[in-house]
């Protein structure tokens, strides 16, 4: 069955959504368990459009709702910041203004300690390395709601390799993403939601501080090699 507040997301029913997370906030619902359930109704409002079953003006309604959500939780923040030896970065990709799963990310990153670097909305490639050097390892987080936008997240990973900047960079993709479109796009995971994400942060800083004098290792189980295009390829208009 269905969670009244997927449904109430996917239905764009602004007052319905808050009525449900304010009366679980104060029912004491985990905060991170309420946010999944509107970021999956946020997401299947992405494959609406995606389909065109919805169109613009939705997809900005669900951006909305995500907000005024927001507001009603609060997460515990931890009690002091913890060392990053690696640096985190959050962008939403060239062609896509959509920042509800980015922002909440960044806002639970900042809450645990973590404070990552956030490039905002409509990020070109360009501008992504800039905040890159061949000294420092990151973990660079691509964030994407349509289809678009996985071009956008290949022209960036493309320009890392043609930088010579690839090999210290973990990039993870996030938003309406699975395992072909990371195939496609050449990242090295995919994460679903802002606990994994912040796990896996977490694992690859530990793995990193283990091996600092390598940190190419940490790639070494992960790194895409040679492939033939997905047939997701087919789907991604690269001149949309």
């Amino acid at each position: 069955m269905e969670d009244q507040l997927i449904d109430a997301v996917l239905e764009l029913n602004e007052d319905l959504a808050i009525d449900i997370v304010s009366q679980r906030m104060r029912e004491g619902v985990n905060p991170v368990s309420i946010i999944s359930l509107v970021q999956e109704g946020v997401n299947r409002v992405g494959i609406y459009y995606n389909q065109g079953r919805y169109f613009i003006a939705d997809l900005i309604m669900s951006g909305l709702i995500f907000k005024e959500v927001i507001k009603l939780i609060q997460f515990p923040p931890e009690d002091s910041a913890l060392p990053q030896p690696v640096k985190a970065i959050f962008a939403t990709v060239e062609r896509d203004i959509h920042d509800i799963g980015k922002n909440i990310a960044v806002t639970y990153f900042n809450s645990k300690g973590i404070h990552p670097v956030d490039l905002g909305v409509n990020v070109p490639p360009a501008v992504i390395l800039e905040h890159i050097t061949k000294d420092e390892p990151v973990v660079l987080f691509l964030s994407g709601l349509i289809t678009s936008s996985y071009y956008s997240m290949k022209k960036t990973i493309h320009l890392l390799k043609e930088k010579n900047l690839r090999g210290n960079v973990i990039v993870v993709i996030c938003g309406l993403v699975d395992e072909e479109v990371k195939n496609y796009v050449e990242a090295d995971y995919f994460v679903k939601d802002i606990v994994e994400s912040y796990e896996l942060y977490v694992k690859l800083s530990a793995d990193y501080k283990r091996i600092s004098a390598n940190p190419e290792l940490l790639l070494s189980s992960q790194k895409l090699h040679s492939r033939p295009q997905s047939s997701i390829h087919q789907e991604v208009r690269e001149d949309a």
